[in-house]
C-alpha cells in the first residue's frame, strides 16, 4: 500500500525548501489563507491517482501516478506579473525536474515532468498553475 501522507510530505518539503531558498510565500494544501491583493504567494494541492497492482500476484508492489498542483499567484497592480509569475515558475520546475527522487517515511516519489497550463487571471491576482507528474512505486 502506498502511503498518501508520506507523498504529500516529500512534495512539500521539497516544495518548502524552494520557497524558503528565494523568499516565496507558500500555502500548504488545507491551510487557511486570506490572500493580500499585493502580495505574490504559491499555493500546493497533491492530486493522487489510484494504487494500481503491478504484478498478479496479491503480494506485488503497486504504482501510483499522481499530479502535484502549484499555483503561482502574482498580483494584478504589479507591473509585469505575467513575466514574475513565469520566472517563479521557472524556478519551481527546476526544483522538479525530471528524474528528481524525493524521500520521506521510507517512500520514494520520482518526478516524471512538468508542464505549466494557461494563465488564470482572478480579481485581483494572475495564476500561473503548474502540474508536475510523478509515480510511486511500493
Amino acid at each position: 500500500m502506498i502511503n498518501s501522507f508520506n507523498i504529500a510530505k516529500a512534495l512539500l518539503d521539497n516544495t518548502q525548501s524552494i520557497s524558503d531558498a528565494n523568499s516565496y510565500l507558500l500555502i500548504p494544501d488545507g491551510e487557511s489563507f486570506t490572500p493580500n491583493p499585493n502580495d505574490t504567494y504559491i499555493e500546493e494541492f497533491a492530486l493522487y491517482g489510484p494504487d494500481v497492482p503491478i504484478g498478479l500476484e496479491d503480494s506485488s508492489s503497486d504504482i501510483q501516478i499522481g499530479i502535484y498542483q502549484l499555483n503561482i499567484n502574482t498580483p494584478k497592480a504589479e507591473v509585469g506579473s505575467r513575466w514574475a509569475g513565469l520566472a517563479i515558475e521557472g524556478v519551481l520546475r527546476s526544483g522538479f525536474a525530471r528524474g528528481t527522487e524525493l524521500t520521506f517515511g521510507g517512500q520514494m516519489v520520482r518526478i516524471r515532468d512538468s508542464s505549466i497550463t494557461q494563465m488564470e487571471p482572478s480579481d485581483t491576482h494572475e495564476t500561473h498553475i503548474l502540474n508536475i507528474t510523478y509515480s510511486v512505486i511500493n
